[in-house]
């Protein structure tokens, strides 16, 4: 059995400029992404993007923001969490873009799910919504609403000022749940591995 680096230490390799670090967490983790961002695209959308390409654009932001240090692997730990978390986003920016290019789409609602249907028709966003509603179902209501403007891509200063709290209680918040969002995702992981 041959020695496998850990993702820490690939990350210090990559910033000090060993290229091949990068191919390492390229081969570790290309093919579990790819299935994670082709099972979040439905047919609308490939004929668009590629999984390929959203690949491509998931990890050229992990490499930058390795290099920058804004991304690290703490000791122990994976990249995956943060590799997911980001291929999600892309996926979702994606389906933003095609929705907001079509020129009869329709705004939808978290708050009305037959808008979600009326506006792209598509089990993907479905899903979503179906899983972000499972998400934050178990915060307070102000928690609600502060990832659902989140979601509609208001920016943190944004939503302090719409709800009158600090800038530092919506990053907490927001922060929790990326963490939920985060173990959602590699449960659901587990499970496709295990059946």
């Amino acid at each position: 059995m041959s020695f496998q680096p850990s993702d820490d230490l690939l990350v210090d390799r990559f910033r000090n400029g060993d290229e091949r670090a990068a191919d390492d967490l390229y081969e570790r983790y290309a093919h579990r992404l790819i299935g994670l961002i082709a099972s979040r695209m439905n047919e609308r959308l490939r004929t668009r993007t590629e999984p390929e390409d959203v690949l491509q654009s998931v990890l050229r932001s992990v490499f930058m923001g390795v290099r920058s240090g804004q991304y690290n692997a703490p000791e122990g730990a994976t990249l995956w969490n943060l590799m997911s978390v980001i291929a999600v986003r892309k996926v979702r920016n994606h389906y933003r873009a095609m929705l907001t290019q079509r020129r009869d789409a329709k705004v939808f609602s978290l708050d009305d799910p037959e808008s979600w249907d009326d506006a792209v028709g598509d089990e993907s966003l479905q899903l979503f919504e179906t899983s972000f509603r499972e998400l934050i179902e178990p915060l307070r209501a102000d928690e609600q609403q502060i990832v659902t403007l989140r979601l509609q891509m208001h920016t943190v200063e944004e939503i302090a000022q719409i709800i009158g709290r600090s800038r530092r209680s919506v990053e907490r918040i927001l922060q929790n749940c990326r963490s939920r969002l985060s173990q959602q995702l590699n449960q659901a992981d587990r499970n496709e591995t295990t059946d």
